[in-house]
């Protein structure tokens, strides 16, 4: 338990100093907080190219920086690269991935239903039931780190409701801390709950993006029956993988190969 609190302790200092700003093209101050003194004026040339529609040569920048680390708003502009030069997967994996780390940026969500909307395929991945769907639901409200940071607010407090309990001098005081101290326990296990459901979603559910029109096969054989045509921005489960095919799973739960050359997994 120590360890796990140690583990949360550090997580909430990582991420306490990491300022929060509207994800876009433009929003470089952020940016430039969290990059390194000789990769700022990379990134800044990056804006200045995107302003003067020089997409190839922003989107050059742009992945260079995220080599050196990710964030949403860096993923945010990579994929406005893309989208700007028509590729819709490829920007629609970036806005996904973007959003993971902000789920609650609604620019970024709006640029990726910009996108589907465009998509030719109408494929709906379905959920898990409506248990999964409403934790799903909550749990996308915050980020798995932030959802962390929380737990540890509601850790100090129930600590300090314990500390309180035991100075308090009136009986009035001490249920009062009794009170806070099981709120702050609710609260703490139900951060610590959707931190870890998030966490381990993304790890079962391999969400990837069709960037080419793909041939999905019957087996993982390039001579294999062709059973269907996806095409560029068409968001698919993995579920599989073998040599230089990924299995995924489309509505209905039907399956079938696709070569990994053809996909980006999220």
């Amino acid at each position: 338990m120590k360890h796990y609190i140690y583990s949360l302790f550090l997580l909430f200092c990582f991420a306490s100093s990491i300022a929060a700003e509207p994800a876009g093209a433009d929003s470089s101050k952020r940016e430039a907080d969290k990059i390194e003194n000789g990769s700022i004026n990379l990134f800044q040339l990056g804006c200045k190219q995107y302003a003067q529609q020089e997409y190839e040569e922003a989107l050059n920048s742009f992945v260079q920086l995220s080599r050196m680390g990710e964030s949403a708003s860096l993923f945010y502009n990579i994929g406005n690269c893309y989208y700007r030069l028509d590729s819709l997967g490829k920007a629609l994996a970036y806005y996904e991935r973007a959003l993971r780390i902000d789920p609650t940026d609604k620019d970024i969500q709006r640029n990726i239903d910009v996108v589907r909307a465009q998509t030719i395929d109408n494929i709906e991945i379905e959920n898990d039931g409506f248990f999964n769907h409403m934790i799903d639901g909550i749990s996308s409200v915050w980020s798995s780190n932030a959802w962390a940071v929380l737990s540890v607010v509601f850790w100090g407090i129930l600590l300090f409701s314990i500390g309180a309990y035991l100075v308090a001098p009136a009986e009035k005081l001490r249920r009062c801390a009794v009170l806070l101290s099981v709120f702050s326990v609710i609260c703490f296990v139900c951060a610590v709950f959707f931190s870890r459901w998030q966490m381990s979603r993304q790890e079962e559910n391999s969400e990837a993006v069709v960037i080419k029109t793909a041939e999905v096969k019957s087996s993982p054989e390039k001579l294999s029956k062709s059973v269907l045509l996806l095409h560029d921005g068409t968001k698919v489960v993995v579920t599989d993988s073998l040599n230089d095919f990924f299995e995924i799973k489309m509505n209905n739960n039907s399956r079938g190969w696709v070569l990994k050359s053809d996909v980006e997994v999220i």
